[in-house]
């Protein structure tokens, strides 16, 4: 008996193999200690090749092996990495600055500008050559690497709806009801170009030196270099959509990871825009909920969400074939019949079909905010 179900699940893995052909990419999930939060918001590698993270309780540290927590004044909700000098700038709900070591080689945090009176909340960090740019709620900060200090400040505006991102080394912001401008030492220039002026950027990761990949609160895609904003179109536009995306990672030419508030990653090849594979709870992700994804050297996509952490390494030859979502009870047979896979088990029948569900199934009683609109509160 024993070795008939073994025959058979192998028999099924096989037939699974050839309707999924290539599988789903390795997971590997990570659980911080008891006492640390698993809402992380925001992930970079320092210069040393730890992780490190923007957690509820302060700046997490992972070095393949131990977890370490390094406080500050309130929640962090953005890091960026400085490649040159090494240094960690840090974006708090009241508070920003930047990580640097004691005399005695102890990580600790320094504050560049803190609020007594109102949350700011840093949601996003750009770094340049001469500048760091802090994004709050209706307010941007321009802080100068040389003066050590904050040179200038836009906004606090109560309707100012915006994002910031870098192209070129230079500051771009997107701007929901004026359209795009760059940011020529202390003054903004507007900037014509061929998008709409209500579509505001949600994303653009770097591509190399000289372009970027946007992402639209629109759900339009597209290749900037500084001046033309050119279309890529993707077939799997109406799940991102549906999904709302919130950020991007270019991997390589043939290789981009979107994550969405609703429906996990989703990996597409932004040269003819088929979907290579999406990553949610139905092939191994904990939650389809993303707070963030961050990249490090070795290729691997660190995703976050409420369950922990998940690393994606989409560079590994092999492919996962054990995820079986719909499937329920112990499974006894499966068979091929006019192209289509029937498996039996002790609880019914089923046959192999693609879904790509981006619905909540679960019903509330009341609204419940997703954790990143709880931040922006």
């Amino acid at each position: 008996m024993k070795l008939r179900l073994f025959i058979v699940n192998i028999l099924l893995q096989i037939s699974l193999a050839n309707y999924a052909q290539k599988g789903e990419y390795h997971l590997t999930h990570y659980h911080p200690d008891k006492e640390i939060e698993n809402e992380n918001f925001a992930a970079v590698q320092d210069e040393y090749g730890q992780m490190q993270f923007a957690n509820t309780k302060g700046i997490l540290k992972f070095d393949g092996r131990y977890w370490l927590l390094n406080k500050t004044p309130s929640t962090v909700l953005s890091l960026a990495s400085d490649k040159k000098t090494g240094i960690i700038y840090v974006g708090c709900l009241d508070d920003f600055g930047y990580v640097s070591k004691d005399e005695s080689g102890n990580e600790i945090y320094n504050s560049i500008q803190r609020s007594e009176d109102k949350l700011i909340s840093i949601s996003k960090i750009v770094n340049t050559d001469q500048y760091v740019y802090f994004q709050g709620i209706n307010v941007l900060f321009q802080y100068s690497k040389n003066k050590n200090k904050i040179t200038k400040q836009w906004g606090n505006s109560k309707d100012w709806d915006f994002e910031i991102f870098k192209c070129k080394d230079e500051l771009y912001i997107s701007d929901k009801a004026k359209g795009i401008f760059v940011v020529n030492k202390d003054k903004l220039k507007w900037l014509r170009t061929n998008i709409r002026t209500n579509e505001k950027i949600v994303f653009a990761p770097p591509i190399d030196a000289q372009s970027v990949f946007v992402g639209t609160d629109s759900n339009q895609y597209y290749l900037f270099n500084g001046k033309i904003f050119k279309n890529i179109k993707l077939k799997d536009a109406e799940y991102l959509k549906k999904s709302v995306i919130v950020d991007a990672i270019w991997a390589r030419e043939d290789l981009v990871i979107i994550a969405t508030n609703k429906g996990g990653c989703v990996l597409v090849n932004p040269r003819t825009g088929t979907t290579i594979s999406i990553i949610n709870y139905y092939s191994g992700l904990p939650d389809n909920e993303i707070f963030a994804i961050g990249r490090d050297k070795q290729s691997g996509i660190w995703i976050a969400h409420e369950y922990g952490l998940t690393r994606l390494n989409y560079t590994l030859p092999f492919r996962c074939y054990s995820n079986y979502p719909g499937l329920h009870g112990n499974i006894t047979g499966a068979i091929s019949f006019n192209e289509n896979l029937y498996v039996s088990t002790n609880e019914g029948v089923y046959y192999l079909h693609e879904i790509r569900d981006y619905k909540e199934v679960t019903k509330y009683v009341a609204i419940k905010p997703s954790k990143r609109d709880k931040r922006k509160q």
